[in-house]
């Protein structure tokens, strides 16, 4: 199996990454922590990317002896936007990582801790249905980068992200929606070219489409 690798003072939770520690039964390398409460402890690095591991299990304890502490959120709707948040930015494995984590998208530090989050997006007006979006397209997943909008609001808005972004070539720089203007392909085909399979700017704006007979 291979090894997660962690950078000492990465936080995750309520946890700082101090060092590699060993394995676990099933194989899984094991990190050293120092949780905020000060208490030392050996995680698995599996369970501290995915988030499932957010402190030596104090929180646990707190959430037994404190029923007004939230707690059994586990199944929130607002669990599994988070998961996929920091799944996508962190797990090189994910099938969308290239457009996240793959291009330098990170979630914040503060993020790491599944019970900031939920506070944030319950102050910040989160409703059922509703999804995370960056208002920076290239900045990280962070209270003040985020808004919660509606699939179709985050599709138009993805959409005009895309077609204003500069491209130069040619010795001139002009937005994807000018350069498809100019050379007849829209510019969704261009960004797919550019950003998602990678191509040369040049290749991208001169290659024909593919036709069918």
């Amino acid at each position: 199996m291979k090894a997660l690798k962690f950078s000492q003072g990465e936080r995750y939770g309520l946890l700082t990454v101090l060092q590699r520690a060993g394995n676990d039964k099933w194989g899984a390398a094991t990190w050293k922590c120092l949780c905020d409460c000060g208490n030392l402890t050996e995680v698995s690095g599996p369970g501290l990317r995915k988030g499932s591991i957010v402190s030596c299990g104090c929180r646990k304890r707190i959430a037994k002896n404190n029923p007004k502490y939230k707690h059994g959120l586990r199944r929130h709707p607002l669990h599994i936007v988070w998961q996929g948040m920091r799944q996508r930015c962190n797990d090189k494995n994910a099938t969308n990582y290239v457009n996240y984590g793959g291009r330098g998208i990170t979630v914040c530090p503060e993020w790491g801790d599944f019970q900031a989050f939920y506070d944030w997006a319950i102050t910040n007006n989160y409703k059922k249905g509703l999804t995370i979006e960056r208002i920076n397209n290239d900045g990280p997943y962070a209270p003040w980068n985020c808004r919660w909008a509606t699939r179709k609001e985050q599709s138009q808005n993805m959409r005009q992200r895309r077609n204003s972004r500069w491209i130069t070539a040619f010795g001139k720089t002009q937005t994807l929606t000018e350069w498809g203007k100019e050379i007849g392909i829209r510019p969704s085909c261009l960004w797919l070219r550019i950003f998602q399979y990678h191509w040369p700017v040049e290749r991208a704006l001169t290659e024909p489409l593919r036709t069918w007979s």
